[in-house]
């Protein structure tokens, strides 16, 4: 039987593995967020698709946030399997994505974007609703966490403008692809958490709610000190945390 000394400490322990994960995967889901939503386009006007398909093609991830995302995000919570459909959509994307990087044809890429938004989109709420209850288990604090998922967003964005400097526009889709793979790796470091199948369902999106309007009213209250202007950054950070991107 474990001393109480040793008790805590693994507590703290498996409290520090979960943290770390979900750090690590938000930062790499937001990141390939980045290189995506400014990127995309650039490089379905580089492979030849006119403005039509490209109006048409870029308006598929707002739909699947209301067809799609309510069925795969229902489905994982009732069978109580939010990191396992975290790891299959995390995967499922980065093929999405390499196989997209194929295809030049409108209505192929249309195809295959649509189907890869299908279970690329769900991504953030089934991570919100993983992470939320980890913090709630391990009595964490969920703000810094999703804060690195902000932060690498605009990191990838940075990053994939300089690169643009030295690959052809044809070949971003790699760099698109290339961060989805590495965030489906990254979701393999996600803890499970062996409570889930007697744990209560949760429902992610009042908690994220609260959450993100809670880090709000914090980012707005520091930065009307004008002692941190510094921190006029974070609350443009936060803002890409609370619109769901």
């Amino acid at each position: 039987m474990p001393s109480e000394s040793q008790i805590p400490t693994a507590s703290q322990d498996a409290s520090r593995r979960f943290a770390t994960g979900v750090a690590l995967f938000y930062a790499t889901l937001f990141g390939m967020t980045g290189t995506h939503l400014p990127f995309f386009t650039v490089w379905l006007k580089a492979v030849g698709i006119d403005a039509f398909w490209i109006g048409l093609i870029t308006a598929v991830p707002p739909v699947t946030r209301f067809t799609a995302l309510p069925l795969v995000t229902g489905l994982a919570e009732r069978r109580q399997a939010l990191r396992r459909a975290i790891i299959v959509t995390s995967f499922a994307t980065a093929v999405g994505f390499c196989v997209l990087g194929t295809q030049h044809l409108p209505v192929l890429v249309f195809l295959i974007y649509a189907l890869t938004c299908c279970l690329w989109t769900p991504m953030v709420p089934l991570t919100d609703a993983y992470a939320l209850r980890g913090v709630k288990r391990y009595g964490l604090n969920y703000d810094p966490l999703r804060l690195w998922g902000s932060a690498a967003f605009i990191l990838g964005a940075l990053v994939c403008g300089m690169l643009l400097d030295f690959i052809a526009a044809q070949n971003l889709i790699w760099i698109i692809a290339g961060s989805a793979a590495i965030g489906a790796v990254a979701s393999l470091a996600l803890q499970p958490l062996d409570d889930a199948g007697t744990a209560r369902p949760v429902t992610g999106g009042r908690q994220c709610v609260a959450a993100r309007w809670r880090l709000h009213r914090n980012y707005r209250g520091i930065c009307a000190d004008p002692r941190k202007p510094r921190c006029l950054l974070h609350f443009c950070v936060d803002c890409l945390a609370a619109s769901g991107i």
